[in-house]
């Protein structure tokens, strides 16, 4: 973790990890509320941001060359001359002035307007991929979550009525080992589903604390936890 941080001397050491993460909706691990999301992730992308540096940059620098196009500038100097057959020479001041009868700078200020034009649609075309990035890691966020409730309020909690129940049917010998092992593996199975589930929860949250946090736009949707099935099992009592 140090060398992917890169993390050396006393920094090394400045951070630690906790042993498991919280519950999901606990106290210490509240969900990204939705409002302000979107503003918060357009006012941290780094992308956006230096997309709007370079327009403002070339915004300011269009407006310096209409500036200086309309300020012409001049020579001055000294010139001295004389009339044929006059023998002294006459001397005085000398202001040259261009005189721009076709070249105005007109190309160069198309040129860097439409640049301008450019970049501005680019910064909109990223700034639709960054709320379209927070939308789908939001709602790929309360899918996971919705999973996770529902292992922990329905098939965790029916797991274990089922094995108790199996247990005092076995203990009454109305059903044989075979058939508590069975029950006992559907609960193991369904509780490594539910871990699986609580993976893609925290992977899905940290997504969007990046996105929100000024990453990347980019998300692949094509990651999910993977989803193990139970091992059919056959067979009866002794």
């Amino acid at each position: 973790m140090n060398t992917m941080l890169g993390l050396w001397g006393p920094a090394a050491d400045a951070w630690s990890m906790i042993e498991r993460l919280p519950e999901p909706g606990s106290d210490t691990s509240e969900d990204l509320e939705p409002d302000g999301l979107l503003a918060r992730a357009i006012d941290n992308s780094l992308m956006l941001g230096a997309t709007r540096y370079r327009m403002e940059a070339l915004a300011d620098r269009l407006g310096l060359e209409k500036s200086q196009r309309l300020l012409p500038s001049f020579e001055a100097g000294v010139v001295g001359e004389r009339d044929a057959g006059e023998s002294d020479w006459l001397v005085g001041p000398m202001i040259a002035l261009p005189i721009p009868l076709f070249d105005q700078g007109q190309g160069e200020i198309a040129k860097a307007t439409a640049e301008v034009r450019r970049i501005q649609a680019q910064y909109y075309d990223q700034a639709v991929q960054v709320r379209a990035a927070v939308r789908a890691a939001y709602a790929r966020l309360e899918s996971a979550k919705a999973k996770v409730t529902y292992y922990q309020q329905v098939m965790l909690p029916l797991q274990q009525q089922i094995v108790d129940e199996t247990q005092l049917q076995y203990n009454a010998m109305q059903v044989g080992g075979f058939q508590l092992l069975q029950a006992r593996q559907m609960q193991i199975e369904t509780g490594s589903r539910y871990l699986d589930a609580l993976n893609e929860y925290w992977r899905s949250h940290a997504m969007l604390t990046a996105v929100v946090s000024g990453g990347s736009a980019e998300l692949d949707l094509s990651t999910t936890a993977p989803i193990r099935s139970a091992p059919a099992m056959t067979g009866g009592g002794h």
